[in-house]
């Protein structure tokens, strides 16, 4: 049958009952490890126990208190047992050290306190233990090697990871999507129409100043060409396959008309070219009227 730790000191405790019905009022401290070496860094067991009147009151160590040269990792304690007229205080100490001492010990106090409020000290003998050397060689003869190449470490992907953050990710993108869909459609569509407006103008002002330069026909029918494609776009009409009869009676506004029958005169009368930047003029400012209000319908749709 194989016993615990426990039960020796339990056993002990109860031998410690025996002797106290023939020596009644002595006491008996005892304290001793577990075992009789250790590994440094390894927990080991310190059982300490104190037989006493039972009529005193004791107090053992606690966790504040410096258990040199070992390191309190917890401690077990045992309920008061009573037998006749002595009882019995008991715990274990789970302890460990990182000292490199071959032979280490360890005592710890008790405190009586009597009826007057007085207090006496008791402390136990000195329980050793050996520490087992892990290295046997002599470190200061021996030659040690260092090893600083660099070594290639393979990095794995976290696919896991991956999955979850990349589900997440559509999933918020998409619950934003729904909840703000109106807002995000006409925000990209007045996008959209700002930067196919600021393209033609952008062309259109370039052919402009060509004409202003060189008074070339095939220019100004460029420019027109132009200003009717943008319309199309605009109006999601194919206005830039309309004749001017067409756009007039599409629009229906009067300067434009004038103008668009002046431009066809210019082109296909062999005119010479006269006022075509006030024309050019007119073209822009209705295209620029255009894109206000369709960019007023998108806002409020």
């Amino acid at each position: 049958m194989k016993f615990s730790f426990v039960h020796i000191i339990l056993g002990f405790i109860f031998m410690g009952f025996d002797s106290q019905h023939i020596m009644a009022q002595n006491e008996k401290l005892y304290a001793s490890f577990n075992k009789d070496t250790i590994k440094i860094g390894e927990e080991v067991k310190f059982a300490f126990c104190y037989t006493h009147p039972k009529d005193y009151q004791v107090i053992f160590p606690d966790t504040t208190y410096d258990f040199s040269p070992f390191e309190l990792v917890k401690k077990r304690p045992f309920t008061t047992a009573t037998v006749a007229n002595n009882s019995v205080d008991s715990v274990v100490y789970y302890l460990r050290t990182f000292k490199v001492q071959s032979f280490l010990q360890l005592r710890l106090p008790v405190i009586i306190i009597n009826e007057y409020g007085d207090s006496t000290v008791v402390f136990s003998a000195a329980a050793s233990v050996i520490l087992k050397e892990q290295v046997g060689a002599d470190l200061q003869k021996s030659f040690l090697k260092n090893d600083t190449a660099m070594v290639s470490v393979q990095l794995n992907f976290n696919y896991p990871y991956f999955l979850i953050f990349g589900i997440g990710g559509l999933a918020s993108i998409f619950t934003v999507f729904v909840l703000f869909r109106k807002n995000i459609i006409r925000r990209y569509r007045l996008y959209v129409l700002r930067k196919s407006h600021l393209a033609f103008l952008k062309v259109y002002e370039r052919l402009e100043k060509k004409l202003l330069a060189e008074k070339n026909i095939s220019d100004l029918e460029l420019a027109i060409g132009e200003w009717k494609i943008y319309l199309s776009r605009l109006e999601t009409t194919p206005i830039n396959t309309y004749t001017t009869t067409e756009i007039i009676g599409i629009f229906q506004n009067e300067e434009l008309a004038n103008t668009l029958q002046e431009l066809d005169r210019s082109i296909y009368g062999s005119d010479v070219l006269q006022n075509f930047q006030k024309q050019l003029n007119v073209l822009k400012r209705f295209s620029v009227q255009r894109f206000q209000k369709k960019k007023k319908e998108v806002r409020n749709a």
